[in-house]
Order: C-alpha cells, then structure tokens, then sequence
C-alpha cells in the first residue's frame, strides 16, 4: 500500500489517504495518483474482508488551464 492506512475501531474501517502527498502520474496521463492499496487486500483482523482503493485527483494536464488556475483540489474556484 502506498499513502494508504487501515485502522479498525470497533465494527468500523477507517481508511486514511494523505491528500498532500503525490505518487506520481496514472498510465493514461489523466489523474494523479494519490493513494492506492496495489490491489486487493486484507484487513488485519478481518482477512475475510478485503479492499481495494485508488485514490485519484484530476491532472492539470487534462484539464484546460483556466480550470486549474482557478481551482484547487477540492473542487474550489
């Protein structure tokens, strides 16, 4: 997993990505990568459960530029 934390609080998954932090560019240049478990896994103490998150936010480069100059990554102009 990278940028990507599991913790169990009771009956309750809470999932942590870093919002900050940047792993690179996505293979079709549209988004960027933010977080992402690689791939299905298990979550420690419930192996039966599995999960599979890829956090994404657009890239600027697949946006035109008076979309990104105005906004920032919540969607804010």
């Amino acid at each position: 997993m990278q940028n990507v934390a599991f913790e169990v609080q009771g009956d309750q998954l809470i999932i942590r990505v870093d919002l900050s932090q940047e792993l690179g560019v996505s293979s079709s240049g549209k988004s960027v990568i933010l977080g992402t478990t690689g791939g299905n896994v298990a979550v420690s103490g419930w192996e039966a459960v599995k999960v599979g998150l890829m956090s994404i936010v657009r890239s600027r480069l697949a946006l035109p530029v008076a979309a990104w100059q105005t906004s920032d990554r919540r969607g804010n102009t």
